[in-house]
């Protein structure tokens, strides 16, 4: 080969991997850009927290909420500890199959569950037939029910962090030892505004509450929908990573008073309408809307009500 040739090959090949560097280089540092946070600042005040302890029952409004990396706490009282499940097939149940459950309200005190069901109560269930034929006989079901008690030594480990291709951008990767009957993220935030600005759109008939969404922190003070660009959270001492938005199913459709679903699939329908999430995300969550954010600890600590919340904003939203 002549020397003019190698020449070029040689001048090909630098300039080849020349660009590809750059390429390399450049995609980087987009990536770093693209999920750059700002520094923190102030967003509003807690105005809200709930502890839920048994899934898909009823919250506990309380004032103040030790967070941990598996939920919200407060003295025995911690969020979804308890869970119903099909004692045929071990899948556990929730308002989807049951709305009615939405309705139990829920105490744990000096060790007992406590579930009161309209009229009926009933004190210190141990997690076996009694609680489960108590169920039964609420929810007007012949299947068999049991409710699962979260003891901390037996195995639970999973990701807290979904799949990356569930985000647009990029978050740590972070491992839970351990983790209680919890469908998502430990920890879910929904500013008041957000929900102020669905009822603007719903109809007075179908205008609804936070309790259709089930938040354990409630935040006054940003602007609606502000939950899209957090990138992390803070109050007081305590640090939130948001992991992913809160997609919304047909509990949002049923009435926390009596436990009937709206026949008008409100407030659900007109989130659709106007709160699906951007088509790259469409493979994932398909037609199913965002409203709120997911969130787990990376600092523990205690919260209150009325702490100020300070915020990092991620540069694109979800």
């Amino acid at each position: 080969m002549s020397k003019h040739w190698v020449a070029l090959a040689s001048a090909f090949v630098v300039g080849t991997l020349g660009s590809l560097i750059a390429a390399f280089m450049y995609n980087r540092h987009k990536k770093k850009l693209f999920n750059m946070l700002t520094d923190y600042v102030l967003i509003g005040h807690v105005s809200g927290l709930n502890i839920f302890p048994v899934k898909s029952m009823k919250g506990v409004s309380v004032k103040e909420m030790e967070c941990t990396q598996v939920g919200g706490r407060l003295n025995e009282m911690e969020d979804r500890h308890f869970m119903v499940v099909n004692e045929n097939t071990g899948k556990f149940l929730t308002a989807r199959q049951y709305p009615k459950l939405i309705t139990v309200s829920t105490e744990v005190r000096v060790s007992l569950l406590t579930l009161l069901f309209r009229k009926l109560k009933q004190d210190g269930l141990d997690c076996g037939d009694e609680i489960g034929n108590f169920l039964c006989q609420y929810l007007d079901t012949t299947d068999k029910i049991r409710v699962l008690y979260y003891v901390k030594n037996l195995y639970s480990e999973r990701d807290v962090v979904p799949e990356e291709s569930w985000l647009l951008g990029s978050v740590p990767k972070i491992r839970d030892p351990v983790s209680h009957f919890i469908q998502q993220c430990p920890y879910l935030a929904i500013c008041e505004s957000t929900v102020n600005d669905l009822n603007s759109r719903l109809s007075s008939e179908d205008k609804v509450d936070m309790r259709s969404f089930r938040p354990g922190i409630e935040i006054r003070g940003p602007k609606p929908y502000d939950e899209d660009v957090w990138g992390e959270l803070k109050i007081t001492d305590v640090t939130f990573t948001c992991y992913r938005p809160c997609t919304r199913c047909v509990i949002t459709t049923i009435d926390p008073d009596t436990g009937i679903r709206r026949q008008n699939n409100q407030p659900l329908k007109l989130l659709r309408e106007y709160r699906k999430v951007p088509e790259k995300l469409h493979k994932i969550y398909g037609d199913s809307p965002a409203f709120g954010v997911y969130m787990g600890v990376t600092n523990k600590g205690t919260i209150r009500v009325g702490d100020p919340v300070f915020a990092r904003y991620k540069n694109h939203p979800f």
